[in-house]
């Protein structure tokens, strides 16, 4: 019998969505996301100590999730949330009624009757609608209850059974109170506090490797020389030549100091923003501490045959 041996690498990513003038974030993304798969893959790790795996985390969602984690960030959604469903401007509701459906809805809305009826309340395609005139159908109740599915509906197995008030409040369904939104955002900031101190632990017992990204998740050959582009398109325009390798140098440091000191260990390993390499970014690596990087099948590829190198030659950095 033949054995095949696979190497299970999840890269975690979200753009930095925190604006540095307001100090608010523009899309809730982290947050949501962060209640559900962030939380869940270290979750079923736990269950299954001998299952082994590597987590990319990009810096730049580690910042946020710290960020948020300690509440000196907030996002445009989650601002909407905690107002009181019965002080929302009629802008504020339309944000609401406009935004807050925007999830799966076959898995995170369908499964919940009183979520579903007010999809339905609000209709399928709001385009070209009136939204001040949709607005009008929903009560206070109605808007509080979406204030809460809207945040409910986007934790996962873990938070679920790690909180048991969170499986109560998705029985009861509809007619939620204030108190009741509060405890789910409260035990949404708990879920996102404890990613990291999952993730460490597990990696501290040796069942999962992390890797870093590049600091702010630029395209590396780029910054280094966007000439670079025509190795792979010959045929696209180019700008004027901006090079910069030095900071290319920087994104990586700063990466793996950040890595360091959130998790107490440096990172061994790289994923590269969007798999993107090219030989002169080889060099920067085992200045700044890392060991190893991965790309993209194609990607290699493509570099082996304009290489014209046979396909059982490894490259060592």
């Amino acid at each position: 019998m033949k054995t095949a041996r696979v190497c299970f690498l999840w890269h975690m990513h979200q753009p930095y969505y925190t604006d540095p003038v307001t100090g608010s974030a523009s899309m809730p993304w982290v947050r949501l996301h962060a209640t559900k798969a962030y939380f869940d893959m270290a979750y079923l790790l736990e269950k299954f100590p001998t299952v082994h795996a590597t987590f990319n985390f990009t810096p730049s969602l580690l910042l946020q999730l710290q960020e948020i984690g300690t509440g000196t960030v907030q996002d445009l959604f989650l601002e909407h949330a905690q107002k009181p469903a019965g002080s929302l401007t009629p802008e504020e509701q339309a944000f609401l009624v406009r935004h807050y459906f925007s999830i799966n809805w076959s898995t995170m809305i369908r499964p919940y009757p009183r979520y579903h009826e007010l999809l339905v309340k609000r209709g399928l395609n709001i385009d070209g609608q009136d939204l001040e005139q949709v607005v009008r159908q929903f009560t206070t109740q109605d808007l509080l209850d979406l204030q809460i599915w809207f945040n409910l509906a986007w934790f996962g197995y873990g938070p679920v059974r790690r909180y048991p008030r969170l499986g109560a409040l998705r029985a009861k369904n509809r007619g939620f109170t204030e108190e009741e939104k509060q405890e789910v955002l409260a035990l949404q900031r708990s879920t996102i506090q404890e990613i990291v101190p999952m993730y460490r632990r597990l990696a501290e017992r040796g069942q999962i490797e992390l890797t870093t990204t590049p600091f702010f998740h630029p395209i590396l050959p780029l910054v280094i020389d966007t000439n670079n582009t025509s190795r792979a398109r010959p045929d696209l325009p180019l700008p004027s030549r901006f090079r910069a390798p030095e900071d290319a140098e920087a994104q990586l440091r700063h990466a793996v100091e950040f890595h360091t000191t959130t998790f107490g260990r440096p990172p061994v390993g790289l994923w590269p923003s969007e798999g993107s390499v090219c030989p002169e970014l080889i060099p920067m690596l085992p200045r700044v501490g890392l060991n190893w990087l991965a790309t993209d099948e194609g990607v290699l590829a493509r570099s082996l045959e304009s290489a014209q190198q046979p396909w059982h030659r490894q490259a060592q950095l």
